[in-house]
């Protein structure tokens, strides 16, 4: 296990608040880490990574990725964090 799997599995699942992560290079895409059974396309990193450049978008309207949506609660220059949005349907 490489330093950046380290960091996701000990820090970030290990706190108990992170269900999924990846470390994607900011400057070409290359997804450098993922959480176990967690796959990133090309696709989906170019989709991250435009998040940066409209980042008041993401914040007020969140990020729709890998079929769910992710509330921004937060976005700077460097890291981007969602929660996954739980809709509930109800039927009358």
């Amino acid at each position: 296990m490489n330093e950046l799997q380290s960091l996701i599995q000990e820090c970030l699942l290990g706190s108990g608040h992170v269900e999924s992560a990846a470390i994607i290079q900011k400057k070409n895409g290359l997804v450098r880490a993922t959480s176990a059974g967690y796959e990133v396309t090309a696709e989906q990193s170019s989709t991250l990574l435009n998040a940066f450049s409209n980042a008041p978008l993401v914040r007020e309207v969140g990020l729709s990725f890998n079929g769910a949506t992710y509330k921004c609660v937060r976005c700077d220059k460097d890291a981007l964090y969602g929660k996954k949005v739980r809709i509930l349907h109800y039927e009358v």
